[in-house]
């Protein structure tokens, strides 16, 4: 009768503790890690933007969006202290993107003032800073 009387006034989340503390224990990301094959790690890797063999870089998923805003001539430090509830508004929709790989080659290659409205998921917004002379870059 007592142990059923002190299982009725157990704590649910205590009763999961050490299931879920042996699970990950056994599941930890390292040990998911070492269990991919090489290639599929390095394409994860590279998608995240991290160097293989240093996955536990924590990058940034919107990276890009202060290298977009200056090929458009658009003060990123301007923007995120005049309307920082528009940059981290901003800034969701980057990480969010699914064409990092061709943002960073139009990037990388200065042709993303010409093609980042096809594929922005901040396109309309960049327009709109473009519009303002008060965020453009001196």
């Amino acid at each position: 009768m007592r142990a059923q009387a002190s299982m009725q006034k157990a704590n649910p989340a205590e009763c999961l503790q050490d299931p879920w503390r042996a699970w990950l224990a056994q599941n930890d990301g390292q040990n998911a890690l070492r269990e991919i094959d090489r290639i599929a790690l390095d394409n994860i890797a590279a998608h995240a933007g991290v160097t293989p063999g240093n996955e536990d870089q924590k990058p940034s998923n919107a990276d890009e969006m202060p290298f977009m805003m200056q090929a458009l001539n658009i003060d990123p430090v301007d923007v995120e202290t005049n309307d920082p509830e528009a940059f981290k508004s901003m800034q969701a929709a980057c990480s969010t993107c699914a064409n990092k790989g061709g943002c960073r080659s139009d990037l990388r290659d200065g042709t993303a003032s010409e093609r980042y409205l096809s594929y922005c998921n901040n396109a309309d917004r960049l327009n709109a800073l473009r519009a303002d002379p008060d965020m453009l870059a001196p």
